[in-house]
């Protein structure tokens, strides 16, 4: 009987490896995606999660702030603190670059959120500094610095490496008035009867990078608000 000993040629032996190649290629593909769908998803989500540790104080404090007048003469604090520039006889006082925000809640405390930027990314830091200017009847009172109360959100205090990159507060519907934003114009959005407090907040990860978050924080204490006496009020 004739043996056959006949195997596979060189050309199918290549066109083999091609096809093997091919299918390989198109497998990393696929496994490269899927990591980076799953790297955005985890960073996206790490980033929802510091920025709204901040936000949801800020909304808290900001929700409570009621129409008291602010009186820069009776807040002792350095000279470029921006609970005293600018903030004089304002309900809410916006610094002019954004990074600032002043106000009183209903427990007569005069609050600050500032954004204290350092030589690095590092080392900045979102302040809250508080102190009671009003007693329980909202008559004002006396008192001394040891009364001021801070606190500091740092990358410790945030959480999961995260520290706090940039922060910019601004009247929904008059956003153009801050120098930092001349050229920007609202996002649309229904302000209903009270008018609305925009945070924007970006916080950093040196291993997942930046992650913005926008709040809409109405003032329910200023319901039915006259534009110019809002003006007044909000700066």
């Amino acid at each position: 009987m004739k043996q056959n000993n006949k195997g596979f040629t060189l050309v199918e032996l290549m066109v083999c490896f091609v096809l093997l190649g091919i299918l390989m290629v198109a497998a990393a593909q696929v496994i490269s995606s899927s990591s980076q769908v799953y790297y955005f998803s985890k960073s996206t989500s790490y980033g929802i999660q510091a920025s709204q540790i901040i936000a949801t104080e800020v909304r808290g404090d900001l929700e409570d702030a009621v129409i008291m007048y602010i009186d820069k003469n009776a807040v002792k604090r350095p000279e470029d603190s921006p609970m005293l520039s600018g903030a004089d006889g304002c309900a809410v006082y916006i610094s002019g670059a954004g990074d600032a925000i002043t106000f009183i809640n209903g427990k007569g405390e005069q609050i600050c959120y500032s954004l204290q930027k350092g030589e690095s990314l590092e080392e900045n830091v979102l302040t809250r500094s508080s102190v009671k200017i009003y007693d329980d009847f909202f008559n004002q009172k006396t008192y001394s610095t040891s009364d001021f109360n801070e606190k500091v959100f740092d990358s410790k205090h945030v959480g999961m490496g995260y520290r706090v990159k940039e922060v910019k507060f601004y009247m929904f519907n008059n956003r153009n008035k801050n120098t930092y934003a001349a050229n920007l114009s609202p996002t649309p959005m229904p302000t209903g009867d009270y008018p609305v407090i925009v945070l924007e907040l970006t916080v950093n990860s040196p291993q997942y990078g930046d992650y913005t978050c926008t709040e809409y924080i109405p003032l329910y204490n200023f319901y039915c608000i006259e534009t110019d006496q809002l003006n007044k009020l909000v700066k």
